[in-house]
């Protein structure tokens, strides 16, 4: 459950931490697992995830980044 209102949420919106949108250890397992059956990525290094799963922006930039990318391990 999102403590902010859709038309709050921006790209640039961060996705865990203070000032964000309130995501937790079980939501970063939920979206590795959604991107692993969606785009065949799977994400094995912790920092790699920190730094995808920062913000949207940085989420969506990652994703288009690794789909470009073989093999699909990260």
């Amino acid at each position: 459950m999102l403590r902010v209102s859709p038309e709050e949420i921006h790209e640039d919106t961060l996705l865990f931490g203070p000032e964000s949108l309130g995501l937790d250890s079980i939501d970063a397992l939920q979206m590795t697992v959604a991107i692993e059956t969606n785009y065949g990525i799977v994400i094995r290094n912790p920092e790699v995830a920190k730094l995808a799963f920062h913000s949207l922006r940085s989420l969506k930039d990652w994703l288009s980044t690794e789909l470009k990318k073989s093999p699909k391990t990260v």
